[in-house]
C-alpha cells in the first residue's frame, strides 16, 4: 500500500505553511462585534457559537427552536467541552460528553471505533449496520457506498459545537434510526485569535495543533490544522493523522456566506481483536499488517439570506472525494497448506458524492400564535469505484503476512446512488406553555451496482433498486414553568439498503465480507419507528436534570448472516427493538462543574433468525438459532458517566472523570447461548488539570486509565488458528476481544499569539 499521495501531501504542506503565517490576524479582532450589532446581528451565526440557546432541528441554519420546544432529549457539546478534558479524538469526546453513547473499538484503534447512539451504529467498518446519520455542516459525511463514518476525517479543533438528536428524526434523512450528529465547525467572528498547541507523551505520542480567525466588519477568515501521530500502545498499531480545515465568509445583518475546505490524509493501523488465551500479553497482535489510509477533501459552499425579519433561505452546495485504501492480513484455516496459510486482502474504495440543499424558514406568527416553520429539498449523488484483490501470504514467526506472491484482482463493481429529500416542519405554540411540533420527509434513495470484473466465472449481477417512503413525526411539549419542561413524540425513519449490502445479499452466493461480492438480490428498506417521553428543568441557578424514555423498533432491519467460518451474506431479519431510560444532572457554578449520567437499555432482537457460526458452542450442526429477546451483541444494559471539575481561580483548573457500563455480548453470541461468557463490564477513571501562569500561556496534563485498567469494549466469537502462536489448521474455538489502552500520560502546552480580550461569555473562555 502506497503511504503517501504526492498531491494531498503538498497541499497539506501548503496549509500548514499558511496557517502559520497568518499568527497575526489581517482583519480586526474587534470584541465589540461580539456583542454588539455588525455583522453578528445576524441570527443565522449563532449557530456557530461555542453555546447555543436555540437548536438547528435540521441540518442546514433555520431560524431555530427554543430548548423548550424540542420534543426530545436533545444534547450539546461546544468548543469548550471539547478542548477543556484533551480528547484523544472525536469518537473519544462523543463517548465522554453525551450519556447515551457507548464505543465498540473493533480494530484496535482510537480512531476507527464503532460509536453506538442508544444502541444504533455509526462505524467505519464496511458491513456493520448503520443507524446514525453524521452531518458537518449540513453536509452529510456517512459515506454512500456502505453509510460508513470516518471519525478520521473530521478535525476535532474545527468544531464550533456538536448537537445530538436522538431518535429517528425524519428532518436529517436517510439512515436517522436511531439518532443525528450535526456539527457545526468554527468561524473567525466567533473565534478570533491564533493559538498553537503542542503536546506529547507515552506511546510515542506527539500532536500539534494550529487555529487562526479573525474579521473584519463584514469578512472572517478561520484556518484549523492538526498533526497527530503515536507509535501506538500496542504491537503495531500506530497513527498519524493529517487534517486541515479553512473556512471564509462574508456576513452581514441579512446575509452570511461561508466557503469552507476540509481535507485529510491519515494512515491508521489496528491490532485486531486478540484470543483469550493471548491475554498473559494483552500488547501482542493476532496477525499483521491491518492498515487503512483515508485521503479526502470537501469543498463546501454555504449561504443564508434574509428575506425580512422572519423569513429566512439557506442553501449549500458541495462536492467530496474520499480515497480510501485497506490491508487486512487473515488466517486461512481448514485443510489448508501451512506453507500457504494466509491470505494479505485488499480493497480500494474512490467515492465521489457532491450535492446541494435548500431551505426556507419562517417564523412569522400563524392565527396569532408563535410559529416556526421550515420547508426543504437536498439532492446527493454519489459514484464510488470498489476494488478487492487478494494476496497467498504465510504466517511468520512474529505473525505477519508479508509477501511477494502476485496481487490478484477479484471483484470490481461500480456503485451509484441518488438521493432526493423533500421536508418540512411546524412548530406551533398553540399558547405560552404548549407547543406542537409536526415535521415530515419524503425520501427516495436509487441505488444501483455494476460489476466490471470479477473473479468467478459468471459475473455478479448487476442492480438498479428505488427506495421511497414519507416519514412522518410528531410531538408534543409542555412547559407549566420557565424551570421544567415535559416532552412527548412520535418519529419515523428509514435506511437504504446501500451498495455494499446489495452487492452481497444472496445465500446462496455468500461472500466473505466484503471479501468476494458474487450477486446482489433485492433487499427491504428499513424503517425506524421511535416514542419518547421526557422531563427537564432546573433546580436552582445552574443545577439542571433531565429524564427521558425512549422505545425505537427497526422493521426488516438488515444484518450480515453468516454461513460458513468466513463466508456470510446481507438479509433482512425482521424486527429488532432498543429501548431505554436516561438520567442527567449537571451542575456549573462558583468554579465547580460536575456531571451526573445514566442509561438503562434494553436491545432485542424481536424476530426469530438462524445463521452459520463456527465458534458459538451452542450451535447445532454449525447452525445458531436466535430467539426472538435475545440481546443484540456489543450493546451494554446500562452505562454510568461522572465528571467533576474545580476551578479555584482563572490560573488553574483539575478534573475528574469515569465511565462504566456493564458487560456485553460478543458478536457470534446472538442467540446469547455461547459458554464462553460475556465481555466483562469495567469502570476507567481519568484525570487532567490546566495550569495558566501568564495569560498566553497554558499547561495541561492528562492521565486516561489511571488505574490501569484492562478491559475491553468488544468481543467476538471465532476460531483461534494459532494457538500458543503455532498455525493450526483445525484451531480452536474461542472468544476474541480488543483490548482498550493502558494507562497513558501526555502533557501539552497552548500559546496565544493574541488572545482576544473582552469576549462575550463562553466564546473563547476555554477551561
Amino acid at each position: 500500500m502506497t503511504r503517501t499521495n504526492k498531491p494531498y501531501a503538498y497541499a497539506y504542506a501548503l496549509a500548514v505553511a499558511v496557517s502559520t503565517a497568518f499568527t497575526f490576524p489581517v482583519f480586526s479582532a474587534d470584541d465589540s462585534l461580539h456583542v454588539e450589532g455588525g455583522a453578528l446581528a445576524n441570527p443565522a451565526s449563532r449557530y456557530e457559537l461555542p453555546t447555543i440557546e436555540v437548536i438547528s432541528t435540521a441540518p442546514l441554519p433555520g431560524m431555530g427552536v427554543s430548548m423548550d420546544k424540542i420534543p426530545s432529549n436533545v444534547k450539546t457539546l461546544s468548543a469548550k467541552d471539547l478542548e477543556g478534558r484533551g480528547f484523544d479524538n472525536l469518537s473519544d469526546a462523543l463517548n465522554s460528553g453525551f450519556g447515551n453513547v457507548n464505543i465498540n473499538d473493533t480494530q484496535g484503534n482510537g480512531y476507527q471505533v464503532d460509536v453506538n447512539v442508544r444502541g444504533f451504529t455509526a462505524s467505519p467498518s464496511l458491513g456493520t449496520p448503520q443507524g446514525v446519520s453524521v452531518f458537518m455542516d449540513g453536509v452529510r459525511v456517512n459515506e454512500a457506498f456502505g453509510d460508513v463514518v470516518n471519525w478520521d476525517l473530521i478535525p476535532q479543533n474545527a468544531i464550533a459545537n456538536i448537537t445530538l438528536m436522538p431518535g429517528a428524526n425524519p428532518q436529517f434523512g436517510l439512515n436517522t434510526l436511531g439518532g443525528a450528529l450535526s456539527v457545526v465547525t468554527k468561524s473567525g467572528f466567533q473565534f478570533p485569535g491564533t493559538r498553537m498547541d503542542t503536546s506529547g507523551g507515552m506511546f510515542g505520542r506527539r500532536q500539534l495543533q494550529i487555529e487562526t480567525g479573525g474579521h473584519g466588519e463584514t469578512t472572517d477568515y478561520f484556518i484549523a490544522t492538526n498533526w497527530y501521530k503515536d507509535s501506538g500502545w500496542a504491537d503495531h498499531n500506530p497513527s498519524e493523522v493529517r487534517q486541515l480545515f479553512a473556512k471564509t465568509g462574508f456576513q452581514d445583518d441579512d446575509t452570511d456566506i461561508d466557503l469552507s475546505l476540509t481535507a485529510a490524509n491519515n494512515v491508521l493501523e489496528g491490532n485486531q481483536t486478540i484470543p483469550l488465551s493471548y491475554m498473559g500479553n494483552t500488547s501482542q497482535v493476532y496477525t499483521y499488517p491491518d492498515e487503512v489510509t483515508n485521503k479526502m477533501w470537501m469543498l463546501n459552499l454555504k449561504a443564508s439570506q434574509y428575506l425580512d425579519k422572519d423569513w429566512l433561505v439557506a442553501g449549500n452546495a458541495y462536492y467530496r472525494h474520499v480515497d480510501t485504501s485497506i490491508l487486512n492480513s487473515n488466517i486461512v484455516g481448514g485443510s489448508n497448506d501451512p506453507s500457504n496459510n494466509a491470505q494479505n486482502v485488499i480493497y480500494t474504495i474512490n467515492q465521489k458524492t457532491y450535492g446541494t440543499s435548500l431551505q426556507l424558514s419562517d417564523s412569522a406568527p400563524l392565527l396569532g400564535l408563535g410559529n416556526m416553520a421550515m420547508v426543504g429539498v437536498s439532492l446527493d449523488r454519489s459514484r464510488t469505484d470498489f476494488t478487492h484483490s487478494q494476496q497467498d501470504a504465510v504466517v511468520a514467526a512474529d505473525r505477519s503476512t508479508f509477501s511477494s506472491s502476485d496481487i490478484l484482482l477479484q471483484t470490481s463493481v461500480q456503485g451509484e446512488t441518488d438521493y432526493l429529500g423533500l421536508y418540512t416542519s411546524d412548530t406551533l405554540s398553540l399558547s405560552k406553555e404548549f407547543a406542537m411540533t409536526v415535521s415530515g420527509r419524503f425520501n427516495s434513495a436509487r441505488v444501483k451496482t455494476t460489476f466490471l470484473a470479477h473473479a468467478l466465472d459468471t459475473a455478479g449481477a448487476n442492480g438498479d433498486f428505488t427506495y421511497t417512503r414519507l416519514n412522518p413525526a410528531i410531538g408534543f411539549n409542555y412547559n407549566p414553568t420557565s424551570n421544567l419542561t415535559s416532552y412527548v413524540s412520535y418519529t419515523e425513519g428509514m435506511r437504504a439498503p446501500t451498495p455494499v449490502e446489495l452487492t452481497c445479499s444472496d445465500s446462496q452466493n455468500p461472500c466473505s465480507l466484503p471479501n468476494a461480492f458474487s450477486s446482489d438480490p433485492y433487499l427491504k428498506k428499513v424503517v425506524s419507528r421511535s416514542l419518547e417521553a421526557g422531563l427537564r428543568g432546573k433546580l436552582d441557578q445552574g443545577l439542571n436534570w433531565s429524564v427521558g424514555l425512549f422505545q425505537t423498533r427497526l422493521q426488516d432491519d438488515i444484518l450480515y448472516i453468516g454461513t460458513t467460518a468466513n463466508f456470510g451474506y446481507f438479509n433482512n431479519v425482521g424486527d429488532t427493538q432498543r429501548r431505554g431510560i436516561e438520567l442527567g444532572l449537571d451542575h456549573r457554578k462558583e468554579g465547580w462543574d460536575w456531571g451526573i449520567n445514566y442509561t438503562l437499555m434494553d436491545a432485542t432482537f424481536q424476530s426469530a433468525f438462524s445463521e452459520a457460526v463456527s465458534a458459538n458452542s451452542s450451535s447445532s450442526g454449525g447452525v445458531e438459532q436466535v430467539s426472538a429477546g435475545a440481546h443484540i451483541p456489543g450493546i451494554p444494559n446500562q452505562m454510568l458517566k461522572l465528571r467533576l471539575r474545580y476551578r479555584p481561580s482563572e490560573t488553574w483548573a483539575m478534573g475528574w472523570s469515569m465511565n462504566a457500563q456493564t458487560s456485553t455480548y460478543a458478536r457470534g453470541d446472538e442467540n446469547n447461548q455461547d459458554n464462553k461468557g460475556k465481555v466483562p463490564g469495567f469502570a476507567v477513571f481519568n484525570l487532567d488539570g490546566k495550569y495558566t501562569p501568564w495569560t498566553n500561556w497554558e499547561f495541561s496534563a492528562y492521565v486516561r486509565n489511571i488505574f490501569n485498567r484492562t478491559y475491553s469494549t468488544y468481543g467476538n466469537l471465532a476460531t483461534n488458528y494459532l494457538p500458543g502462536g503455532v498455525f493450526n489448521s483445525t484451531g480452536n474455538s474461542e472468544q476474541f476481544r480488543s483490548i482498550a489502552a493502558p494507562r497513558s500520560v501526555w502533557v501539552g502546552l497552548t500559546y496565544w499569539f493574541d488572545k482576544p480580550k473582552g469576549r462575550a461569555e463562553g466564546v473563547g473562555d476555554r477551561d
